[in-house]
């Protein structure tokens, strides 16, 4: 990145890091509501919101944007359809996830990095690194307008857009909440729309199989 020197994999990372940090929060504005976004992706999944022609569930006041969210949306809530794995009887909405969960039977997912301060464990080495941070008391001084910290510039940077801007870029498809951060949306969607509950711990689960890394709470602490 030719403005804070991050490195990526591939070009698909590099934009959507320049987008979410870099760019102007309100460069992409909706010409139906007050909304504005720093992505133009982004608001064109929003003005799918205003689009008359949603796909409406026959069996609840749901409605979606896409059909695929619709089936799935029927499938889960309505059908109770779950894909169960033959090895440890543990079970999931959507065979992809199964299929990831089923990859750490046949011994793919092997390599693990320990933290060496904790019983914890990672699948790469960057997780670790940023895990490491929380032990290390390395945080990012948050802003003028309260006394929250990160020790992510990603994480401080939307919590200023989403807490003291009211930017709110992540919208449930299935009922249109919105949320400054996409862990909330995953959580919100597992807990709300009849997924896996997330336990009650300093840490909050990402994924929903045992490959999932682990990622601080950032609950804000108000003054």
């Amino acid at each position: 990145c030719n403005k804070c020197s991050k490195s990526f994999v591939c070009k698909d990372s590099l934009t959507a890091h320049q987008l979410a940090m870099h760019e102007d929060p309100e460069k992409f504005k909706c010409n139906l509501c007050i909304k504005s976004y720093s992505s133009k992706k982004n608001l064109k999944r929003h003005l799918l919101t205003h689009e008359s022609n949603r796909l409406a569930c026959d069996k609840c006041s749901a409605s979606f944007s896409e059909k695929w969210n619709l089936k799935a949306h029927q499938r889960v809530v309505h059908e109770g359809i779950k894909h169960t794995c033959n090895q440890c009887s543990k079970t999931y909405s959507r065979t992809n996830d199964l299929k990831k969960h089923m990859l750490t039977h046949e011994g793919l997912i092997t390599t693990r990095f320990p933290c060496n301060k904790c019983s914890k464990s990672f699948t790469q080495k960057k997780n670790l690194n940023r895990h490491q941070r929380v032990h290390e008391g390395i945080t990012f001084p948050s802003n003028k307008k309260c006394s929250a910290s990160f020790s992510q510039k990603s994480t401080l940077k939307t919590h200023q857009l989403g807490v003291h801007e009211g930017i709110k870029e992540f919208t449930c498809d299935l009922c249109l909440k919105t949320f400054s951060l996409k862990i909330h949306l995953k959580k919100h969607i597992l807990l709300t729309h009849g997924g896996t509950k997330f336990p009650c711990d300093k840490y909050l689960k990402t994924g929903r199989d045992d490959t999932a890394e682990d990622i601080p709470c950032d609950i804000i602490v108000k003054e």
